[in-house]
């Protein structure tokens, strides 16, 4: 069985033959872990040597809960997770479906948990560094390798249905923001 060691969690809707590109779909899994149940995760194999994990994501509030997702990424052998999501921009410089990399974030959740700390039996070995970058700097640079030119951002979380209001608006670009999310944070935390 082959194995991989990205997850792509699709948070936009696509049709079904649109995932093809990524090969013919070889396993599926569902894991119950501590913080529930994650999936189904497919594994997409493309060639021997080339296979991903795929989950379609949305950031409604019955969504699996991130830390399902993350634990059950690990249990997998997955060692880095790509966020394929759509935003809002706040910043009027970004064009309507300009895509971006997101660089850092600002959480702005109340209804998800944000951390795995608040149970100790997760035995997942977890980075405690002090300030550090949000994001996997390797990622983001094969990123860039493969769409050259793309604007780096800064996203913040916010909890799905509720748009904000042209106050928050105004107060998320002040403190720098350049897209809201709903499918990025508590996941990055």
């Amino acid at each position: 069985m082959p194995t991989a060691s990205l997850l792509i969690l699709i948070a936009v809707l696509l049709p079904p033959s649109a995932l093809d590109i990524l090969g013919e779909v070889v396993d599926e899994r569902t894991y119950l872990t501590p913080y529930g149940e994650a999936g189904p995760l497919a594994l997409r194999k493309l060639s021997d040597d080339l296979a991903v994990w795929v989950q379609p994501y949305t950031g409604l509030p019955t969504r699996t809960d991130p830390r399902a997702t993350i634990f059950a990424a690990r249990q997998l052998g997955v060692q880095r997770i790509l966020n394929w999501d759509m935003g809002i921009a706040v910043n009027p410089v970004l064009q309507r479906g300009q895509p971006v990399i997101v660089d850092d974030y600002i959480g702005w959740t109340s209804h998800q948990a944000d951390t795995f700390f608040s149970d100790a039996h997760t035995g997942l070995d977890i980075n405690l560094g002090s300030v550090r970058s949000p994001f996997c700097p390797e990622m983001g640079e094969a990123i860039e390798q493969l769409l050259p030119g793309l604007p780096k951002a800064t996203a913040v979380g916010v909890d799905f249905l509720r748009r904000e209001t042209r106050a928050e608006a105004r107060m998320f670009r002040r403190w720098g923001a350049d897209v809201l999310s709903y499918n990025l944070v508590p996941e990055v935390a």
